[in-house]
């Protein structure tokens, strides 16, 4: 009695890996999720105008040659990923005001995130990351995927910090 009971868990067990295997969404991928931050010298409003701005992430994206926004949510991307140029389309999910932008690819390259903006004081503001992409793993000689990934993100946010201050610290006329 043992032995069915241990082989009846057993199947169901696998059954349930199964099952996720199989029903993963069309994105699901190797990839691990990238979270990095960093605190600006901006207000929370400049920091997220600056990142609505999509046109603008060559400015500051590591890799990044071109955005397109289409219409109000969707966009499209060309960069360079593990020495390949790849291009995709990216739905804007969701858009809080001066909170949140999310993103995911809907077709191309996976590379789906969400960007967050905290309000640390009048002209402080914490910006996070996060990004979960398969694109890193279309090259397989990069090496680590999740640290490609890691200075891909860190290198952005410390580009956009350098591009927010200077535009922070410019009189307006």
């Amino acid at each position: 009695m043992p032995n069915k009971t241990l082989a009846a868990a057993a199947l169901a067990i696998g059954g349930v890996v199964l099952w996720t295997l199989w029903t993963k969404p069309r994105h699901a991928g190797t990839a691990l999720p990238v979270e990095v931050s960093i605190d600006v010298e901006a207000s929370v409003s400049a920091a997220y105008r600056q990142w609505a701005r999509f046109e603008e992430y060559p400015k500051f994206m590591v890799g990044v040659h071109e955005v397109h926004q289409l219409d109000d949510t969707h966009v499209q991307w060309r960069a360079e990923v593990g020495g390949k140029e790849q291009k995709w389309r990216a739905e804007i999910v969701e858009q809080i005001p001066y909170m949140r932008i999310a993103w995911r690819s809907t077709s191309g390259a996976h590379h789906d995130g969400i960007v967050t903006f905290e309000k640390l004081s009048e002209t402080r503001t914490k910006v996070v990351l996060k990004i979960h992409s398969d694109a890193f793993f279309l090259n397989e000689q990069i090496g680590d995927a999740s640290d490609e990934g890691r200075l891909r993100a860190s290198g952005t946010l410390k580009n956009f910090k350098d591009l927010l201050e200077r535009r922070e610290h410019v009189p307006v006329s």
